[in-house]
């Protein structure tokens, strides 16, 4: 039964770490398969109510996924799959409710309970996820997520990643793909002058990829627009 970050990749669920080729199977104990090279067995009981066929694959559920998950990722990754599924709707709030039962008595499991609260469904991508982490790990104010600005001439609205709407500030999350080509790179320019013409105040910071590994570059400017010292 395909389990752990494989049965997330079959799931669609994102914010796992560079998949290894590596798959990932559980088997009860005594159960003849055995790990080898490419293929790790993690000796475990699968209930009933935590196992699911999926194109004809079995695989553990999303709250089964993600509860095994959390006990061997670390802290970014396991609150950006969190979110991921959550987003998807793969997980419902009364969901995470059922995890800590599955992490009880598990190595990790006191760790992994306190990321719980972190999960968020309106992160949209893993990048955001963790940005929103370095900003709440800074010390600064939660952001909120998805702030819609309307612009009634246009007859439409604008979605900020991440923003404090009193303070007048936002954050956009570029990751690469979606904002990589010729058309997208034109929408935002065009969005971003909307933007400025609708709010003049607002200080519209970007980050990518590479930011979310040097926190200062993110946390630095942002304080600066917050006026937080």
């Amino acid at each position: 039964m395909a389990a752990g970050p494989t049965a997330a990749r079959l799931l669609g669920i994102q914010g796992l770490p560079k998949d290894d080729g590596t798959l990932h199977l559980a088997a009860p104990p005594g159960h003849e398969i055995r790990s080898r090279p490419g293929i790790r067995v993690h000796r475990t009981t699968i209930s009933p109510t935590t196992r699911m066929t999926l194109r004809g694959i079995p695989l553990t559920t999303p709250v089964r996924t993600c509860a095994d998950l959390l006990l061997h990722l670390p802290r970014m990754e396991a609150v950006s799959v969190l979110d991921s599924a959550l987003h998807q709707g793969l997980l419902t709030d009364l969901d995470l409710l059922s995890i800590p039962p599955l992490l009880s008595g598990r190595p990790g499991a006191p760790r992994a309970r306190t990321w719980l609260p972190l999960a968020n469904p309106q992160s949209e991508s893993p990048l955001e996820t963790r940005v929103r982490l370095i900003c709440l790990d800074g010390g600064l104010p939660p952001p909120v997520l998805q702030w819609r600005i309307q612009d009634p001439a246009q007859g439409c609205s604008y979605r900020i990643d991440l923003a404090w709407p009193a303070h007048l500030v936002g954050i956009e999350a570029d990751g690469k793909a979606p904002h990589s080509t010729p058309q997208a790179l034109y929408q935002d320019r065009s969005r971003q002058n909307r933007l400025a013409t609708l709010l003049p105040a607002l200080t519209l910071l970007r980050f990518t990829w590479p930011d979310t590994h040097h926190p200062p570059s993110i946390l630095i400017p942002l304080r600066q627009a917050l006026r937080i010292p």
